[in-house]
């Protein structure tokens, strides 16, 4: 399939970095919290005192089945109860015998523990999204201009790129939704041309050996969710027009072009909610300067190796910003990855910089990364994980395998049409277990199982768990995407 120069444009300028990446659910909760009570206490340490709430709310939900046993195989099932109006359920000497926890509802994603060692547990379930045959029920548009945009060389060419501000988790996550909008907008270059709606040219005359080639699309259009809050991040980039001109002249666009990408300028919107349609202009104030080095080890199997630069915001892993990219090493290369210079934006208040190492293979369906905080000096990322190849199945398996070292969790999540339908976590620590499918609700269509491994650095606790915060202390994690032949 020929690719576009100006899609080609679009997806290095957001940092999106693989070609065909899967579809995966976007999460900011990893949908659960474990405490245990603390000693003394006049109740027993083996009863497990649960809460169900929604993931986005905070209600509590009520008539949720949940079961409580040693094993997910059938008969080892016990019968499932129910929680209470304030979504609470108490299953008296539970720990001393059982292992697993389940917990569903219709209308909601199912979500399952293994290797439960805690006596106080919460589960945040995600209610499940619009059926696809209403897809803009929950989404409203956002459209506007970029501004300031800064002076360039006159052989180079301008584009910028807005999208929905990042979490920790959706580092794990490259997928074209994330950047590039599904959306596309008109506009005539050598011909009528589509290209995403969230990509903005602003007005330029390009000269060539042929005549002047006229760009110009001020407005960008991006759909968000509806009453769901968001931020939006805007990045200015520019690139040699010889460089683009050629691949409008047939070229193939190739990963080296994102080292000829130069990443100028960005900006970030505050907090945004609405019911409704919205105009919103992002203004592009921080400069990106250069003069980060970072270099990484080679990763365990062959895979395009890519450095990013991002701005930690809040400084707890609950807002990235990507400032710049560069590729370090190619999957065909036998050398070590070089050192890239990376540019950095810098921001006021609690924000941290961060480089992030990502290895991809497969067509993005495998992938290894690092994550670490920037001190100074050269940063070295070292000590990618390995991750299983991805497979193509005819059908659904009869059961997978899951575990976990004592310093991480894994994950496995059934998907379709880029939502979860149940996720299974294998807390620290816990041994190899069977993940019988039959469990999967009946009629549930699944297309992708991805399966993640987190390791959360040495002081992670794996019996006291904050769904919401264990993820600031990820420093390594691994995607493998199985998908199914429907």
């Amino acid at each position: 399939m020929r690719i576009h120069p100006l899609v080609t444009l679009t997806v290095l300028a957001s940092l999106q970095i693989v070609s065909t990446p899967p579809a995966v659910a976007r999460l900011s909760h990893l949908g659960f919290s474990l405490q245990n009570r603390a000693e003394p206490s006049p109740l027993p340490f083996s009863d497990v005192h649960l809460k169900v709430v929604d993931e986005l709310t905070g209600s509590a939900i009520s008539g949720a089945s949940v079961t409580l046993s040693d094993g997910l195989r059938a008969g080892m099932q016990t019968p499932p109860e129910s929680t209470k109006e304030d979504g609470t359920l108490t299953s008296p000497g539970a720990l001393l015998s059982k292992s697993s926890l389940t917990v569903s509802k219709e209308g909601y994603c199912t979500l399952t523990l293994l290797g439960l060692k805690s006596n106080e547990v919460t589960v945040f379930l995600k209610a499940l999204q619009p059926p696809a045959d209403s897809p803009e029920k929950d989404r409203i548009l956002s459209s506007g201009e970029m501004l300031g945009w800064s002076a360039v060389p006159k052989d180079e060419i301008q584009a910028g790129i807005i999208f929905k501000s990042l979490s920790v988790w959706d580092l794990l996550q490259f997928e074209t939704e994330s950047f590039i909008s599904p959306l596309k907008d008109q506009i005539d270059v050598l011909g009528p041309r589509e290209i995403p709606s969230n990509l903005i040219l602003p007005e330029q005359r390009i000269p060539l050996l042929f005549g002047t080639l006229y760009l110009n699309k001020p407005i960008y259009r991006l759909p968000v969710q509806r009453n769901r809050e968001f931020r939006l991040t805007g990045i200015q980039a520019s690139i040699p027009s010889s460089e683009l001109v050629s691949l409008f002249q047939g070229g193939k666009p190739t990963v080296e072009l994102i080292n000829r990408l130069r990443f100028r300028k960005l900006g970030i919107t505050p907090a945004l909610t609405s019911d409704r349609d919205l105009k919103v202009d992002l203004q592009t104030p921080y400069i990106l300067k250069p003069g980060i080095k970072a270099n990484a080890n080679r990763p365990p199997f062959p895979s395009d190796v890519f450095v990013v630069s991002a701005t930690d915001l809040e400084g707890d892993h609950s807002l990235f910003i990507p400032n710049d990219v560069k590729l370090a090493l190619k999957s065909d290369e036998t050398t070590l990855p070089k050192t890239v210079s990376l540019g950095f934006a810098d921001f006021a208040g609690p924000s941290l910089r961060n480089v992030i190492g990502f290895a991809v293979a497969s067509k993005g369906r495998r992938l290894t990364g690092i994550l670490q905080g920037y001190t100074g000096g050269t940063a070295h990322l070292s000590g990618f994980l390995n991750v299983e190849e991805p497979q193509n199945l005819n059908s659904m398996p009869d059961e997978f395998q899951l575990s976990s070292s004592p310093q991480s969790i894994q994950a496995l999540y059934f998907e379709s049409r880029n939502e979860p339908h149940w996720k299974v976590y294998s807390l620290p620590g816990t041994p190899d277990s069977p993940i019988p499918t039959q469990m999967l609700a009946p009629k549930t269509q699944v297309e992708t199982i991805n399966r993640f491994q987190l390791e959360l650095g040495p002081h992670f606790e794996g019996t006291q768990i904050d769904g919401a915060t264990a993820l600031r202390e990820l420093k390594r994690f691994t995607r493998s995407s199985t998908r199914l032949k429907l």
